[in-house]
């Protein structure tokens, strides 16, 4: 509570009383209780701008993951459809020209050897990039900081029933506690991404020896 509130308050109820406007506590009550709650509203309404600042910054990330989670999705489509596409192809064509009626059994073994460096290049560009890995982690990430969106919100209801120097303790304590959880979350995506394109860095490299 404001200590310079509570004096002038204070020193306006003195007043009333002495000069005679007011003649019972009753009147006096509600400019008491207004007095009280001045302070813990202002922590309040900071409390309340500081929730909503974690709102957008969990709104900041699951829009990351869904709009990355779209753009490696497509890109994991599409390798995954080449890789099937040029692997049939790769298996089949050397045996189609192996037909006498197609007089190309020469230029069977080039071919397949051209569709298998192709093949070998997407797989080893797929290792790489990480695509089909990488979109199910951000489906995953993005359901944990939504998961944690909702978390907040319900918490927060449940502290708003009432606003006393308790309640702002957890409200700071339930944002702590988010931005933790969020930045755990984004921290483990990141180790995990981290440790995948590692190792696709050493399974799409050439061997040197």
């Amino acid at each position: 509570m404001c200590n310079k509130e509570i004096r002038e308050t204070g020193k306006e109820i003195t007043e009333s009383i002495e000069s005679g406007e007011v003649t019972s506590i009753s009147e006096v009550t509600p400019a008491l209780s207004q007095s009280c709650v001045c302070s813990d509203t202002k922590y309040c309404v900071f409390l309340e701008k500081e929730k909503q600042a974690m709102l957008s910054r969990l709104d900041e990330s699951i829009k990351w993951y869904d709009d990355n989670k779209i753009l490696r999705s497509k890109y994991a489509r599409y390798t995954r459809r080449a890789l099937i596409l040029f692997g049939g192809l790769t298996l089949t064509t050397p045996l189609i020209f192996q037909l006498k009626a197609t007089g190309l059994s020469e230029y069977g073994g080039l071919c397949g050897s051209i569709l298998t460096a192709v093949t070998g290049t997407i797989f080893a560009l797929e290792k790489f990039n990480g695509d089909s890995d990488a979109w199910m982690r951000f489906i995953v990430a993005r359901q944990k900081l939504d998961r944690l969106r909702e978390n907040l919100l319900l918490s927060w209801t449940k502290l708003e029933v009432t606003c006393t120097s308790t309640d702002l303790s957890n409200k700071i304590n339930e944002l702590l506690n988010i931005s933790k959880q969020r930045h755990d979350i984004i921290e483990e995506e990141t180790n995990a991404w981290l440790g995948i394109f590692k190792s696709g860095l050493v399974s799409s490299s050439p061997p040197t020896n």
